[in-house]
């Protein structure tokens, strides 16, 4: 069957919109507490004070892996914590994710360089779709819309979960047997976040039981994220 919809295009788009921002490689500090993802300046060059968020608590990492960090220009230098240590320059990284719930695989932070907002809007269009499609099945629960698909070589199942931190661009996620993606959780128009996750009980026989589950890890995302954030 063809896809009306166009689907994997879409999601493509969005991916790429996450990953193709320049890297900048440069070596980490040996001893770090927090990390900053830093200012985009008009040049394309990036400058310390941006998002900020905790890595070690209690002496205790945080990350899942170390981080890479964005090398300095000449006679930049990074901001320090109370106890006198950097806080580097990251352009992403990810937390542990088993720190937020048993079956989250992957939590990630991206800085979009002001571009979250267009990237959230590259959903409009499938949203759009999917509630006009009359062969998509539709249920809803307590903070998500969930959609049954039927289209070869797609998510089985799509669902729109409430964003709680920002209520005006909703979270999409995609569901394919007991894993499950998100592209992009909007903190910020500078800040978004990605997870996959598994189900815990081994498959999710209903797209009902899917959004559920989504709604309770997006739930613990932003507890976890929140906490950590400092500002």
């Amino acid at each position: 069957m063809k896809n009306p919809l166009h689907l994997p295009t879409i999601y493509v788009a969005i991916a790429c919109g996450l990953a193709c921002f320049p890297a900048f490689a440069g070596p980490c500090p040996d001893d770090f507490s927090f990390v900053d993802f830093g200012q985009f300046n008009t040049d394309r060059s990036i400058t310390p004070g941006g998002p900020t968020f905790r890595v070690v608590l209690d002496g205790q990492t945080l990350l899942e892996n170390p981080p890479t960090c964005h090398s300095f220009s000449d006679g930049m230098a990074p901001l320090t914590d109370n106890a006198g240590d950097p806080i580097p320059l990251v352009p992403t990284m990810g937390y542990d994710a088993t720190a937020i719930a048993a079956n989250l695989d992957r939590i990630g932070l991206t800085h979009t360089n002001g571009q979250a907002a267009r990237l959230a809007a590259m959903n409009s269009p499938l949203r759009e779709a999917l509630e006009n499609d009359p062969n998509v099945d539709r249920t809803t629960g307590a903070g998500f819309v969930c959609y049954s698909l039927a289209y070869a070589m797609f998510p089985s199942i799509v669902c729109d979960l409430d964003n709680p931190f920002d209520s005006a661009k909703p979270i999409m996620m995609s569901c394919e047997a007991d894993n499950c993606s998100i592209i992009q959780i909007t903190m910020s128009d500078h800040m978004v976040a990605h997870a996959d996750w598994h189900a815990s009980t081994g498959g999710y026989d209903t797209p009902h039981a899917a959004g559920r589950d989504g709604a309770s890890i997006v739930s613990g995302i932003h507890t976890f994220l929140t906490k950590h954030m400092i500002n």
